[in-house]
């Protein structure tokens, strides 16, 4: 969830944030085609705008599956 603008910069990387408080969000499902999926979360709070909650969905049905999320600052 968050607050920051983001986008999609390759297949499995999104940028979250904006200047030096930015982040690069690098995802591994090992293999199994997923998408990226954006929901604004329409409730009552006290920011400016409304969160995001971004979602990884796996394109195929699963019984067992590991995602990893790997999270570090965009511009160290």
């Amino acid at each position: 969830i968050t607050y920051e603008p983001w986008k999609q910069v390759a297949a499995n990387r999104l940028l979250v944030g904006e200047s030096d408080r930015s982040v690069a969000v690098e995802i591994d499902t090992g293999g199994i085609p997923f998408k990226v999926t954006a929901q604004t979360i329409d409730e009552d709070v006290a920011a400016r705008e409304q969160p995001v909650r971004l979602a990884i969905v796996l394109q195929e049905p699963v019984e067992r599956a590991t995602v990893k999320i790997r999270i570090t600052p965009a511009n160290p």
